[in-house]
C-alpha cells in the first residue's frame, strides 16, 4: 500500500517513531555536524525506526531544514538535503499526490511570476517617491 498525503501530513505515524520515545530528544537536533550524537541518532533511524519512510516524506513535504529525519542529517541546504531525502525514498511506493509533493511539484495552480508581468501586490501598498 503506498504512502498517502493524509497519512504523512496527518502525523499519526509520529507516535511510532523511535525519536518520539528517546530518552534524549535533543540528539535528533545536533548542534554540530561532527557531533557523535548525530551518528548515534542516524543509526537508530536506519536500524530500528519503523516509520522512516513517513519521516523522509514528511521532511520533504514540509521543507524541514534542521535535525535528523529518516537517518539524514539536514544541514539547511534545501537542494542537497532534498536530494539525500529523495534518495532514501528510492523504491518506496508513494501515492500520486504525495509523489508530487515529494518531487517538489505543486498539484495546485502555480502562482503568477512577478517577472511575467503579474504583480499581485500592486495597488495594495502606497508607493512613495523619494
Amino acid at each position: 500500500m503506498p504512502l498517502t498525503t493524509r497519512w504523512v501530513l496527518g502525523r499519526d505515524w509520529m507516535l511510532h517513531a523511535e525519536c518520539a520515545h528517546a530518552p534524549n530528544p535533543d540528539m535528533w537536533f545536533p548542534k554540530a555536524h561532527n557531533d557523535p550524537a548525530a551518528d548515534t541518532a542516524a543509526a537508530v533511524c536506519l536500524r530500528r525506526c519503523a516509520v522512516w519512510q513517513e519521516c523522509a516524506a514528511y521532511a520533504l513535504c514540509t521543507q524541514q531544514s534542521a535535525g535528523i529525519h529518516a537517518g539524514v542529517l539536514l544541514n539547511g541546504r534545501p537542494g542537497a538535503d532534498n536530494r539525500r531525502l529523495q534518495a532514501r525514498l528510492e523504491g518506496v511506493e508513494l501515492a500520486p499526490c504525495l509523489l508530487a509533493l515529494v518531487e517538489g511539484q505543486r498539484s495546485r495552480r502555480k502562482r503568477p511570476s512577478v517577472s511575467a508581468g503579474h504583480n499581485r501586490w500592486r495597488g495594495l501598498y502606497p508607493t512613495s517617491s523619494i
